[in-house]
């Protein structure tokens, strides 16, 4: 057992922390037969006693160290456990080698709490993933870095790990935070309410991702943090999804165009709605914890519930009464199929510069869009009888539109003052063909909504159904007709054409015309080189039709004035900075109109209106309400019977009650103790597209009703987009599913992903989100970035269980059982054993810490420091993840093995300089990768099971203050340090191009590094000779004697020195001679082909950067004209590869 034990140390103290596929699975097979063989040919006495001791105890006894077998030898459970990964060969081996009673094995009872010998308690915490070893009341297995050779998002972000330890802390709660120090900075947070439609998209795991991150870095730093959930009602969101999913289940009568919900009745709607919403509620809440937010569900809201109904019923009211609410009939943007008023941000814009057929909701055949219909108007006969107006009396005058079915509510016909054509016309009528009355049109004049060069020149005003011609009617004094019902039909306007639906009267209408003689041709808007801008419900996908109604609306003008002057005088930041320019110019006078916030919706909340069942219109045409806080209210009011008053069978628009949430969630109109404490916000976090929708809208209601704003700094997200920029849509098939990221690997397919990766995880999935660049307005994404972070998490899991090896042979209670700013000082302290590498590392980490801290905490005074912007996640994301890759694992740790390998007396510095380099990354890398980051925390600082627990989300953040001055960065280390890594990098260029010779040579080295101006530092030596893998060399004597030395750099004193004999330099001629000739072709075939598009100086610009900086011509002569294997290594010295990248890089900026 101890020469195996030996063998299998050495194994895998030599083995890397990334292993060839094929390598590391011989090494775990040679190692599982080993442990079989030695478990079935060493069963002794002693051990079986073990065993039996564990199956016999009660299960209320402790197994403590001193009721072992003296003989007892743990290497067999050690190494059974060490290797072999899986728990179903793990239970075989204990059943039929060991046991001999297989039945048996489900009662194991191990508890370790009194245990203290390191290596034993890691060897019975390994058993913890092994089906059926632990008891039901066991604690979760936290040892999943011993037992798990790869990251497995699967068992690394089961709920019962972080998510129970999470809960059982309360880590989400303020108040625990505030009685351990009252006077902790309050850091209040709130979540935008996704819908209740259904599942989260990508846009929300991207506002998730980013608030979990500064909620958990303010927690580290010290705060008390709230972060307030919720889910929003969504009105007419819910509604159609709702009326959608009852079509499915149930058919309807064909005479309510199969709608469920007026069949159903505004009663039992509410009720199946209710239901609906406390399906997806659950579902929503498991998704949101799927990603491991820290929200604090005691505080969730609900935007229907009864507690907001009453805050937003109060807000109406007090708006009112300042005037500010008042009902009027305006146009607003109608959509038939919903049959109500919808908002601005559910309007999708839809382009033609064609004829295009469309599905429209409630029409069996596809309408055609993108048309132009000419007709006339017949001019009406003059006043006079004279010859000359008897004349004009059978003249008409042609108008071209694309809307042909709203001149049923045509006023007049408009045309420019100045246009020669019609200036004779101005003043006169023309009479319209079909209306009952047969009504009269007067032609005004007016430059504002007539371009001559358009169309006839002649532009029809229908005020009712156009919102450019309803300002130009308000000018005029001209009348305002409707000429649609709710649903979309022809009113009695129309005459003969009423109750027809609109596209089938714009049909009949163009056989009238015919039949009259009035209609003059239809032309496709491609021939006139017109782009027609179709406006589609986002919701049902019908056209929305502009119609004048009487709603209710809210008064914005001096709210607006209010909201930009408050980010003006610095009240309110918002970041990107150039945002503050954007909200200026929306709420500037005169950019803006009144809020229209009355919906036609059963599932909101209903607007405190009342009256009487038989009242009649106000003076000024409106219906006469009063508005009450209830049904009691408005009886006093009205001074009638209950069953005589009627409530506005209208609701809220959505964003109404949205725009209460930073204070209504605390308790307002209430005076709560969570108001005066967590109210104002300190930041929203939010997309762009909803700056005017809802920040805006926020910061109104905010001024008005409370006085202050509502946070005080404004953070904004560009638009989620696909790789190429566009806007996600399920017509595109574009659209990610965060879910599929972190409960699969979406679409990606498997030989992209690998046959080791079937989950991607929550943790790749945030960071990949938060790597990206946010400020701009379209962020671009890809699952393969989410991809690439999931091989970062599969690197962080390796560098833990790397350290956790050498955790093991070392006592670590100097290392992880004291804080890391401890231990940073207890480094510095020993300054003077630091080596070159050791304070580049630290270095580096310091001042990454220091940039993350300014950048995250939003601190704007330190821009000019950093030159960051606040708030600038992906710096912190991208900066920590190279720091990881690159400057800890591919050089730190290759120089630590080196050092053991070598068996250096600085192993043990360096060692515990990586372990808290590592865990201070680990609390640097926490708000961003949850799971993985605690994970591998609570198994480094607690290696016993039973143990109390705490979390990593409580730990202090890294601050520029854990690294005292004398571990600072230093620009001399760092540029010694970079030195040395050109160094290395171009002599491992060279091994490629090295091929030794069949002749075998003596004992001298054949290849080494030698500084030819002295002895070189120890520290810049054992660097080089770590991260190149060649020996260095300081006696001349010791060099080859026949050999060539390569200079590595024109200001670097060292030189690769290679033996003649040992190595084949006319191999390497030829190999360097065939890669410039591939990369001259190559490089001819992008100029041929970028010649097609560019310009000669562009041309000329790429080649002398991608291809003369390289002397790539110079370097094909150059080859031929080498007379010796010397001439073209002392030639080709520069890293070969150099031209080869910059090449790739090319094609793949063309592809």
């Amino acid at each position: 057992m101890f020469q195996l034990r030996r063998t299998l140390s050495a194994l895998f103290d030599e083995e890397r922390i990334e292993l060839a596929w094929q390598e590391a699975t011989e090494a775990r097979l040679y190692a599982e037969r080993l442990i079989q063989e030695a478990i079935q040919s060493s069963v002794e006495q002693d051990n079986v006693a073990l065993v039996k001791l564990w199956l016999d105890a009660p299960s209320d006894r402790v197994v403590k160290l001193k009721d072992l077998p003296v003989s007892f030898n743990p290497a067999i459970l050690e190494l059974a456990m060490f290797w072999l990964q899986k728990p179903h060969l793990i239970e075989k081996l204990f059943k039929h080698r060991v046991l001999s009673k297989p039945s048996v094995c489900g009662q194991f009872w191990f508890r370790t709490r009194n245990v203290r010998d390191r290596v034993f308690v890691r060897t019975v915490g390994r058993f913890s993933t092994v089906p059926g070893v632990l008891d039901a009341n066991s604690e979760a297995p936290w040892n999943l870095l011993a037992t798990c050779s790869t990251y497995d998002p699967k068992l690394v972000e089961d709920p019962q790990l972080c998510r129970k330890l999470w809960d059982a802390l309360q880590i989400a709660n303020p108040e625990l935070r505030l009685k351990q120090n009252p006077n902790a900075p309050v850091v209040s947070l709130l979540l935008p309410p996704p819908n209740v439609t259904g599942s989260l998209h990508i846009g929300h795991a991207l506002t998730c991702a980013v608030q979990d991150a500064l909620a958990r870095f303010y927690r580290m730093q010290g705060s008390a943090v709230v972060w307030v959930p919720g889910m929003d009602h969504a009105g007419i969101a819910t509604q159609t999804v709702i009326e959608r999913d009852l079509r499915n289940r149930a058919s309807c009568s064909s005479g309510n165009m199969n709608n469920p919900r007026l069949e159903l009745g505004r009663d039992a709607f509410v009720r199946e709605a209710w239901l609906w919403k406390e399906r997806q509620a659950s579902r929503i809440r498991e998704q949101l914890d799927s990603l491991g937010l820290s929200l604090d569900w005691n505080r969730e809201f609900f935007t229907l519930s009864p507690r907001h109904s009453q805050a937003v019923t109060e807000a109406f009211v007090r708006l009112h009464e300042s005037g500010l609410i008042y009902r009027a009939s305006r146009i607003v943007s109608w959509c038939c199929s919903l049959q109500s008023v919808i908002s601005d941000i559910e309007v999708d814009s839809l382009e033609l510069r064609c004829a295009t057929l469309l599905t429209v909701p409630g029409y069996e055949k596809q309408q055609q869009f993108g048309i132009m219909d000419y007709f006339a108007y017949p001019l009406a006969e003059p006043m006079s009888n004279s010859p000359k107006a008897m004349k004009e009396c059978r003249s008409e005058i042609v108008v071209a539109t694309t809307r042909l079915e709203t001149m049923l509510a045509d006023t007049a016909l408009a045309v420019h003052p100045d246009d020669p054509r019609y200036k004779h016309l101005i003043g006169r009528e023309v009479v319209h063909p079909f209306c009952p009355s047969r009504r009269r049109l007067p032609i005004i004049a007016d430059p504002r909504v007539v371009d001559p060069a358009k169309g006839t020149g002649v532009v029809k005003l229908s005020p009712g159904h156009s919102q450019v011609d309803w300002e130009c009617a308000k000018t005029h004094g001209l009348p305002i007709l409707n000429m649609l019902d709710s649903s979309g039909k022809v009113t009695d306007l129309g005459g003969e054409f009423a109750g027809l639906p609109r596209f089938v009267a714009r049909e009949r209408l163009v056989q009238r015309l015919t039949d009259l003689g009035l209609y003059r041709k239809r032309e496709d808007i491609a021939s006139l080189g017109e782009v027609t801008v179709l406006p589609i419900c986002s919701r049902s996908g019908d056209v929305i039709e502009p119609i004048v109604r009487e709603q209710w609306f809210l008064r914005t003008q001096e709210m607006a004035e209010r909201a930009m002057k408050a980010a003006q005088s610095g009240l309110i930041k918002f970041h990107p900075s150039y945002q503050k320019d954007v909200w200026s110019e929306w709420l500037s006078p005169g950019k803006h109109q009144d809020w229209c916030i009355s919906r036609q919706l059963w599932w909101g909340h209903r607007i405190p209106a009342y009256r009487t069942k038989k009242t009649g219109l106000a003076k000024d045409g409106t219906t006469s309400w009063v508005i009450a806080r209830s049904m009691t209210e408005a009886e006093k009011q009205l001074s009638v019977e209950p069953s005589l008053i009627e409530q506005d069978p209208d609701v809220l628009d959505t964003w109404f009650s949205s725009a209460l949430l930073p204070f209504s969630v605390f308790g307002w109109p209430d005076e709560t103790v969570d108001l005066s404490r967590y109210y104002p916000l300190r930041l929203l976090e939010t997309g762009q597209d909803i700056l005017f929708f809802w920040v805006a809208r926020m910061v109104m209601l905010a001024l008005q009703l409370t006085k202050v704003v509502p946070f005080k700094e404004v953070v904004l997200h560009g638009l989620v987009c696909d790789s190429l920029g566009q806007k996600m849509s399920k017509s595109k098939g574009n659209v990610i599913d965060p879910m599929d990221l972190v409960h699969g690997i979406g679409t990606l397919s498997k030989t992209t992903v690998g046959p080791a990766i079937s989950v991607i995880g929550a943790d790749a999935l945030r960071a990949s989100l938060l790597s990206c660049t946010l400020s701009q307005p379209k962020v671009t994404y890809s699952q393969e970035m989410a991809l690439d972070m999931r091989k970062f998490c599969n690197k962080i899991w390796q560098t833990a269980r790397f350290v956790l090896m050498r955790l093991n042979k070392m006592d670590s209670n100097s290392v992880f059982d004291s804080p890391p700013q401890d231990a940073w000082r207890r480094i510095a302290d020993d300054s003077t054993k630091l080596s070159l590498a050791d304070r580049w590392l630290i270095g580096r980490l310091s001042t990454l810490v220091r940039q993350i801290n300014y950048s995250w905490a939003g601190e704007s005074a330190q821009f000019e420091q950093t030159g960051l912007e606040p708030f600038n996640l992906s710096f912190g994301v991208n900066q920590l993840r190279l720091w990881w890759m690159e400057d800890l694992c591919s050089v730190y740790l290759e120089i630590l093995k080196f050092q053991e390998t070598a068996k250096t007396d600085r192993s043990d510095v360096s060692l515990r300089i990586a372990l808290t380099a590592m865990e201070t990354a680990l609390h640097v890398l926490h708000p961003i990768m949850p799971h993985v980051t605690e994970v591998i925390w609570q198994e480094l600082k607690y290696p016993i099971l039973s143990v109390e627990r705490q979390s990593i989300a409580l730990q202090p953040f890294p601050s520029p203050s854990w690294f005292p001055p004398s571990l600072n960065f230093s620009s001399t280390v760092d540029d010694q340090m970079k030195s040395l890594l050109s160094l290395a990098s171009t002599v491992k260029s060279w091994r490629p191009l090295l091929r030794r010779s069949s002749v075998e040579r003596s004992n001298e080295p054949s290849l080494c590094l030698f500084n030819a101006e002295g002895i070189p530092r120890s520290d810049a030596v054992q660097v080089l000779t770590a991260l190149s893998r060649v020996p260095c060399v300081t006696d001349a004597g010791a060099l080859p004697v026949h050999r060539i030395s390569l200079r590595l750099s024109e200001d670097s004193p060292w030189q690769l020195v290679l033996s003649t004999e040992s190595f084949d330099l006319m191999w390497t001629q030829n190999e360097l001679q065939q890669r410039v000739d591939s990369l001259s072709k190559r490089r001819a075939q992008l100029v041929e082909q970028e010649s097609k598009n560019d310009s000669e100086q562009q041309i000329r610009a790429r080649q002398q950067k991608v291809c003369f900086a390289y002397n790539l011509p110079q370097l094909g002569s150059s080859f031929r004209s080498c007379a010796s294997p010397l001439d073209l290594v002392e030639y080709a010295s520069p890293r070969p590869r150099c031209a080869l990248l910059s090449l790739s890089l090319l094609d793949k900026r063309r592809d």
